[in-house]
């Protein structure tokens, strides 16, 4: 089977297509003919060696969302409800994914919407439960909350600000780093926009006393500001650090004065640790994705042969929407 590395020599990374044997999983796993896999800023990052949280060192396979098929069910005791054939979504909590088939744990996968293309599937699925895990189950959100968004035009982005918008928030805040990207988080449903540097001004104007719950992904000095521009009880959650840059913060002193509430959200601890506590983000995704009323568009699709292009696009941020590998074979 093939599979995909990033490698290393006198310095420099490339990406290298490699036969490899197939997995050999243990008898709790399953084995997945993987079809699609969405491409993230994340993984970009790691790809490039400047991601701020753990990452093997090469070689290492890249990738963490897809769509596949299941090859092969667990064979262990325990019961499992996949059966060979079953088309299932997942996320991998380390890179991974962008190999023909995968050994995967039974807690990362869910059936895959009827509704919804291998490329859809694979851009929608993370997107959907990280924005709406973040929004409801830890941010907490109430009908009328203001509510701050950065990086409102990436793929968590503008899910987040599409559910926040049909879950009942009062004023939405988003930054974006360019114009053109500040318009489509309006257009999804954004009162109003900043880039990065402004976004403190942002809040003063719209929100005087501060945002109710803002969700950062980009890190750095943003996450500090998010945490200066909450009201009292505010709830800051970090899904991420785009930017590559650790926040400064957040010191005990500034959480007592602000009586600030920080959580941190990674949903594939949470599916290979608790994966109930995303049963309602999944039942809500399926409900609302087959509607057809969640923009999130599939950008471009790439062959295998033209991942190092689509990585290109993901990292030069050139694309509107998600970008997806596609392993299937006709």
């Amino acid at each position: 089977m093939k599979t995909l590395f990033v490698v290393q020599s006198d310095g420099t990374r490339r990406l290298e297509w490699r036969d490899t044997p197939a997995p050999s999983p243990t008898p709790e796993q399953a084995v997945v003919r993987v079809l699609a896999v969405a491409l993230a800023w994340s993984d970009a990052l790691q790809v490039r060696g400047e991601y701020a949280g753990p990452v093997p060192d090469p070689p290492f396979v890249p990738g963490h969302e897809f769509c596949g098929l299941v090859a092969q069910p667990p064979t262990g005791p325990q019961r499992s409800a996949l059966v060979a054939g079953a088309r299932v979504c997942g996320f991998l909590p380390g890179p991974g994914a962008l190999a023909e088939y995968i050994a995967v744990d039974p807690a990362w996968l869910r059936p895959a919407p009827a509704h919804l293309s291998d490329a859809e599937t694979a851009a929608l699925t993370t997107p959907f439960l990280t924005a709406d895990a973040a929004v409801l189950t830890v941010g907490r959100m109430q009908p009328g909350d203001v509510v701050a968004i950065h990086a409102a035009a990436g793929g968590v982005g503008r899910v987040a600000v599409q559910l926040a918008r049909r879950y009942g928030a009062g004023t939405i805040l988003a930054t974006a780093g360019s114009p053109q990207r500040r318009l489509i988080a309006e257009r999804l449903g954004a009162d109003a926009t900043s880039d990065y540097a402004d976004f403190p001004q942002l809040v003063r104007d719209w929100a005087p006393g501060g945002a109710d719950l803002i969700l950062d992904s980009v890190g750095g000095q943003v996450f500090d500001d998010s945490l200066h521009a909450l009201r009292p009880l505010g709830r800051l959650v970090t899904i991420g650090a785009s930017s590559g840059q650790a926040p400064k913060g957040p010191k005990l002193p500034t959480l007592w004065q602000r009586s600030a509430q920080v959580s941190g959200l990674h949903i594939a601890r949470w599916l290979s640790d608790e994966p109930r506590l995303l049963d309602g983000s999944y039942r809500r995704f399926d409900a609302i994705t087959s509607r057809g009323d969640l923009r999130v568009p599939v950008a471009s699709i790439h062959d295998a042969a033209n991942v190092a292009e689509a990585l290109a696009a993901v990292g030069d941020r050139a694309t509107d929407g998600r970008v997806v590998v596609s392993l299937a074979v006709d």
